[in-house]
């Protein structure tokens, strides 16, 4: 139906499998008043971890609470060992006090992509999307970083992944939706797929 209309849509996560959660949510978006409260939910249930996660000049607790001011330091280290980060900042000069410099410049590429994790646990989302979280660091941090997203899933949360290396898709998803020229090609099964149906559905509409 049309959104405009005042019947009521549904958002449902992607990730449909195993223990997963499947979140409702029942909102009116014709009516102004609503349409905040349809964004409260989402932003609520939702967290996002970028590319590139952007640090600011400001102490590593600091940094992991943004979007999260309710979070005390007991919370900011909770989320810090589920993002295996702890240990690093503990040895920092000033642990969890020590200041970043500017867009994170102190710290290498999987430091802060930990860190990015770290912030978006802090906020306790039952749904998290990831915008390519490996890209440009080392292996050994690509891999701490795919069992993390493993252990979440386990744990009952829904993980929406984006990612253009084909071997971590197969690796890390239950199911991949292919895109071809900005559109939906085709849904498969990580476990009984193969690189060359996927290449084909991702050349569907170019």
């Amino acid at each position: 139906a049309d959104p405009g209309d005042g019947t009521e849509i549904a958002v449902r996560e992607l990730l449909e499998t195993g223990h997963r959660r499947i979140c409702l949510l029942n909102c009116s978006p014709s009516l102004p008043s609503h349409q905040g409260r349809l964004n409260g939910c989402l932003r609520a249930m939702e967290a996002y971890v970028t590319q590139e996660t952007c640090l600011f000049h400001t102490s590593v607790a600091d940094n992991i609470s943004l979007g999260s001011s309710y979070a005390d330091r007991d919370q900011i280290m909770e989320a810090a060992r589920a993002a295996s980060v702890h240990d690093f900042i503990m040895s920092l000069p000033d642990g969890y006090d020590t200041m970043v410099g500017e867009l994170g410049s102190t710290l290498s590429e999987g430091e802060k992509q930990r860190i990015g994790l770290a912030r978006a646990f802090c906020h306790e989302s039952a749904f998290l999307l990831l915008d390519e979280p490996t890209r440009g660091i080392d292996v050994g941090a690509k891999y701490e970083i795919y069992q993390l997203i493993l252990d979440l899933a386990n744990k009952g949360k829904t993980v929406i992944m984006v990612s253009s290396e084909m071997p971590e898709l197969l690796g890390v998803c239950d199911r991949i939706v292919v895109m071809s020229g900005g559109r939906v090609a085709g849904e498969v099964d990580a476990r009984n797929t193969t690189q060359e149906e996927i290449m084909t559905l991702a050349a569907k509409y170019v």
